[in-house]
């Protein structure tokens, strides 16, 4: 139950960054905002951002019960993150 926390404030955190860039888009009259694209585009980013909340998930449980290591699982997370959302083309 404790987990379900973050995941919703990784969709939130999702549909905050959409819906700036949408509003962005519209106030700078980007061609190519329709609705289908603006949808497939909130799907993607929320679906990437639990997948990468999912990908972390693992060592923030471990990590979290030590109040040593708390801090090195903390940058782990982030960079294992990070490293994660890159794509290579």
């Amino acid at each position: 139950m404790t987990m379900l926390a973050p995941l919703l404030l990784t969709i939130c955190f999702s549909l905050t960054g959409c819906m700036t860039a949408f509003v962005i888009n519209m106030i700078a009259g980007f061609p190519g905002a329709r609705f289908d694209s603006i949808l497939l585009m909130f799907l993607r980013v929320i679906g990437a951002n639990i997948g990468v909340y999912i990908s972390v998930l693992p060592i923030i449980s471990l990590f979290c019960c030590s109040a040593d290591n708390f801090l090195g699982g903390v940058a782990l997370a982030f960079v294992y993150g990070y490293f994660g959302t890159s794509e290579e083309k």
